[in-house]
């Protein structure tokens, strides 16, 4: 990182970043994917977060190559064992919290309730970015999935990208190859020792049948002619 960094937590981000401005929702966007991380490594260490209330999210900025960087802290944790809170349950408060925060109704948003939510995700997917949206709808509106991490999700939407990328470009490459396809055009002239000749001398031989064929036809005209003029 370059130069000092500033602490805050979550209620002082939202404050400055807001969603209803276009240039604000790559910020959230970062943050929500430092949040996801460090909570990952919190579940990976047998630790789940016990409060999700804005004033106990800590929020650390920083500049590293002219962009802002984000990490996450949480004040209040425990070890798995110690509590019926699990992972798939931190996962599911996250994915609801950025929900209220890229709608800005953080407030109306209950995930002890979220039955509404679930039922009416297609209104608040208006105003969550595109390439996240599929994410939360699947972590909020299909319990199948609630147990993904943002960060894996956009990992293997990267993925998928460049294999993607990577498919249409073979594909054009083939389709250049197959344009590029030539056929040779024959030599004038083929020496077969086998049959001590060549296609030259045999498409000369070929020619005789014609010639005698046009001679055939010329023959007894021209004769006629001389006749008549005699």
């Amino acid at each position: 990182m370059n130069g000092d960094y500033s602490t805050t937590n979550f209620e002082q981000f939202i404050s400055k970043y807001s969603s209803s401005r276009d240039k604000d929702l790559e910020e959230i966007k970062k943050f929500f994917l430092a949040f996801d991380k460090r909570m990952k490594m919190y579940h990976e260490h047998n630790y789940v977060i016990t409060s999700f209330k804005l004033k106990d999210i800590v929020v650390y900025e920083s500049i590293y190559n002219g962009q802002n960087v984000y990490d996450v802290d949480f004040k209040n944790y425990t070890e798995s064992s110690n509590t019926d809170i699990t992972p798939k349950n931190n996962i599911f408060y996250a994915a609801c919290l950025a929900v209220g925060v890229y709608n800005n109704c953080l407030s109306y948003i209950n995930p002890d309730k979220p039955q509404y939510l679930k039922n009416n995700f297609d209104q608040f997917a208006e105003n969550i970015p595109t390439d996240v949206v599929s994410y939360y709808r699947r972590v909020i509106a299909s319990d199948a999935d609630a147990g993904i991490y943002l960060t894996e999700f956009v990992t293997a939407s990267k993925q998928q990208e460049i294999d993607r990328m990577k498919r249409e470009m073979e594909q054009q490459n083939e389709s250049e190859q197959r344009k590029n396809i030539q056929v040779s055009k024959p030599k004038s002239s083929i020496q077969n020792d086998t049959w001590g000749t060549s296609d030259a001398a045999f498409s000369s031989v070929a020619l005789f049948p014609i010639l005698f064929s046009i001679l055939g036809i010329l023959i007894p005209i021209l004769f006629c002619l001389f006749y008549w003029h005699s």
